[in-house]
């Protein structure tokens, strides 16, 4: 195997697990580059790969190893639904999108939404990056009109988001089943929308994709704002140059 790929084996392993974002293994490369040591061990030394798995991901062979039984955990959990994500025992599906997947758990006796990247995206770092930037964002806002998160983690190389669990549903099933909503409800959730996005504002977090579709209303008309997949703080740059986000909700600019 070539450097290239055993880099990009590592590189999986390293943001499955959680143990590295895409920033922290760009420093990564550079520092290899100046120092002349192998990848593993400038992981260590930057306090990004833990010691225990050092010696696991040693060799090209055994780093490939690792990735086949990560990869085959993986396909244990997607068989059936967990019992248990993280330390979160789980109730049942609730939802299934083209990106992530909702479960319903527990958390000190109350109900809670588990959010889990889809399957079809596990090996795509740049979601896999997105969403792990979605549970710090959430993590960073406490406003009564945007989603709480209670929690960020990973249970193996599977990344998940424990979220307030909201009873109702959003705004765009109003919209799509043609019954639409009095004025005076529709301006109370907007207002309530905008409060909340005020908020992120504050925090220097940008949202970027804000639509029906991510604006949940509850039984009794009151919004949070969710989905921080493709949020980005006030001045950050991209580096992978790419434009995210709903075309319909886009600003033309």
């Amino acid at each position: 195997m070539d450097r290239a790929a055993d880099d990009l084996v590592l590189k999986l392993i390293a943001l499955r697990r959680g143990w590295v974002t895409q920033a922290g293994w760009r420093d990564a490369l550079a520092e290899r580059a100046r120092a002349s040591k192998p990848l593993p061990e400038v992981l260590v030394r930057a306090g990004l790969l833990p010691e225990k798995e050092a010696e696991a991901l040693s060799s090209p062979e055994r780093r490939q190893e690792f990735l086949k039984r990560m990869v085959d955990a993986e396909q244990v959990f997607w068989k059936k639904p967990p019992q248990r994500i993280g330390k979160y025992p789980i109730e049942g599906l609730t939802a299934q999108g083209g990106r992530a997947v909702i479960f319903r758990a527990v958390r000190e006796n109350r109900p809670v939404a588990i959010k889990v990247l889809a399957h079809a995206y596990a090996f795509d770092l740049e979601e896999v990056e997105r969403f792990r930037r979605q549970g710090e964002f959430g993590l960073l806002l406490d406003h009564p009109h945007l989603i709480t998160v209670h929690d960020f983690g990973w249970d193996q190389s599977i990344p998940f988001l424990v979220m307030q669990w909201v009873e109702g549903a959003p705004l765009s099933h109003s919209l799509e089943e043609g019954r639409g909503l009095p004025l005076e409800r529709l301006v109370d959730v907007v207002i309530q929308a905008a409060r909340g996005m005020a908020h992120a504002h504050e925090r220097r977090i940008l949202h970027k994709d804000l639509k029906p579709d991510n604006i949940l209303v509850d039984r009794v008309g009151h919004a949070v704002v969710s989905d921080f997949g493709v949020a980005q703080m006030f001045g950050e740059e991209d580096p992978e140059k790419s434009i995210v986000g709903t075309p319909a909700y886009m600003s033309p600019e």
